[in-house]
């Protein structure tokens, strides 16, 4: 099993050898599950590219009130980096492979979203989830969460019905390429409250999908008139149906 003699991120002690072993567990992280998009170099150097991989990693994992963009040993972001490592083989027979299901990709999806009308939709998120679903072949969806990761996965029967209801992609994605970030944005004009959530996947460079809340539309706010607030939070991948690889 792998080992750090000291803390590696932001403020460190950043030891050459213990860096270098945080990068390669931090590539070994799916990006579903907050790892880096494109792999960072093992060269031993704490720089912004790592500080920022460890940051996402633990955004995605227990949301950014508890980042500390730092590993430190016997930590619980150092436990959830030693479950991606890959444990020693116990002879010297090539490990057997497990069948991989083909991943399907497509450049037209439906985005269904799901929100309690009578409750308000804060930074921990637990009350709001979306899913994607592949247009061409609809038995490819995935279902997310924005924000808050202990959260079961619910088994919704209404779905809310947003703008827009199709999305086209530039580039073909399968379902659980979309973890990302997203932004809740409220705002007040003249009594009326508006709700909105904004998408941004991070496969999708520079888009911004953005969805209009029907449930919580044109509800009375006991905040003063033209007003607005927003917050931002990572999307969580919860549940991925058949015929998906991760």
């Amino acid at each position: 099993m792998r080992k750090i003699s000291s803390s590696v991120g932001l403020h460190g002690v950043n030891n050459r050898d213990d860096v270098r072993t945080v990068q390669e567990l931090l590539n070994l992280v799916p990006h579903s599950a907050g790892g880096p998009m494109v792999k960072l170099a093992t060269d031993g150097i704490c720089g912004r590219k790592t500080n920022g991989a460890i940051e996402k990693v633990q955004a995605t994992k227990w949301g950014w009130r508890f980042v500390t963009t730092r590993v430190e040993p016997n930590s619980a972001t150092w436990k959830f980096l030693l479950t991606f490592d890959p444990p020693a083989p116990l002879t010297n027979l090539p490990p057997i492979k497990p069948p991989e299901l083909p991943k399907v990709l497509g450049t037209r999806f439906i985005i269904q979203v799901a929100a309690k009308a009578d409750q308000r939709l804060d930074a921990n998120g637990d009350n709001f989830y979306f899913q994607i679903m592949n247009q061409i072949d609809q038995t490819q969806r995935a279902l997310y969460f924005l924000g808050k990761v202990d959260v079961p996965p619910p088994s919704p029967t209404n779905w809310t019905i947003t703008k827009p209801a199709i999305v086209l992609t530039p580039q073909p994605l399968g379902v659980a390429d979309w973890a990302g970030t997203a932004i809740f944005y409220e705002k007040q004009i003249n009594g009326v409250m508006r709700t909105e959530i904004w998408v941004n996947p991070d496969v999708i460079r520079d888009k911004i999908i953005r969805f209009e809340i029907y449930p919580h539309l044109n509800e009375p706010s006991a905040t003063a008139n033209n007003s607005a607030t927003s917050f931002s939070s990572p999307f969580q991948l919860r549940d991925v149906s058949q015929g998906v690889k991760l």
